[in-house]
């Protein structure tokens, strides 16, 4: 299978059913309109992935993994002891589900609610349970990985998940090899790291960094010392995510 779409970047793989004698589903029904939505949030431990590099799957039976221990592990759990944890949303009218794997640690947050569209039941979810993880995550000191997202509109049963194109698989160069200068190497490095980067505002900031630096040495025409050791930091300041923050190498 060939990769769709930027290698390394997030999209949605989106499954509707096609009821016999009608035409398929309506750009209305792909995009949800106001209805019920289940949203489910899949965990696992970074570097540890759940699925395959080129498998998708829905996740309503899979329960990921997480490095928080919620409940006891199967094993050891008694009828009275808890399976599950509930977290009650301040001013909405929803909770969120915590389940656990088979080990007792957190493995997937699941809610229900009304919402105008896939997309705004997906924000509307991922805004109430973000407060939580980082709470979590800075008060043990343990990262908390969001694998994938699915989104189900429980009217239509339109399903939508979050993927990862793969890179493309390449032969390795052959032929000459370039020169590792000092500064070849620092410019493939931040090049590297851009593409290693699975967050794509720090992916862009880096590899525009690069571009700056290379077009900087080929204006002077002598190379520059300095560059590594004098990293200037990329502000961004229009996309909502970016939230003014500095991204940059140091």
């Amino acid at each position: 299978m060939f990769p769709w779409g930027v290698p390394g970047e997030e999209h949605k793989i989106i499954v509707a059913p096609v009821f016999k004698d009608t035409s398929g589903p309506t750009q209305a029904d792909i995009r949800g309109e106001r209805g019920k939505y289940r949203v489910q949030f899949l965990l696992a431990r970074p570097g540890y992935p759940i699925t395959k590099e080129r498998e998708h799957r829905f996740i309503d039976e899979v329960v990921g993994t997480s490095h928080i221990r919620i409940v006891k592990a199967e094993a050891e759990r008694k009828q009275n002891d808890p399976a599950s944890i509930v977290l009650q949303v301040l001013g909405k009218n929803y909770r969120i589900a915590g389940l656990a794997d088979k080990d007792g640690f957190l493995g997937k947050l699941v809610c229900e609610l009304e919402a105008d569209s896939s997309e705004a039941a997906e924000t509307e979810a991922y805004g109430s349970l973000a407060p939580f993880l980082s709470a979590w995550s800075m008060n043990v000191d343990i990262p908390i990985h969001v694998e994938t997202i699915q989104v189900t509109n429980l009217t239509t049963q339109v399903n939508s998940l979050r993927v990862v194109t793969p890179h493309f698989e390449m032969n390795f160069g052959a032929g000459t090899q370039p020169f590792f200068l000092d500064e070849f190497c620092q410019y493939a490095s931040i090049y590297r790291e851009g593409l290693n980067s699975n967050k794509w505002l720090l992916s862009i900031s880096l590899l525009l960094q690069n571009h700056r630096e290379f077009d900087c040495e080929a204006g002077t025409g002598s190379p520059s010392k300095e560059i590594g050791r004098q990293r200037s930091s990329e502000r961004i300041r229009d996309h909502p995510h970016g939230n003014g923050r500095h991204f940059g190498a140091s």
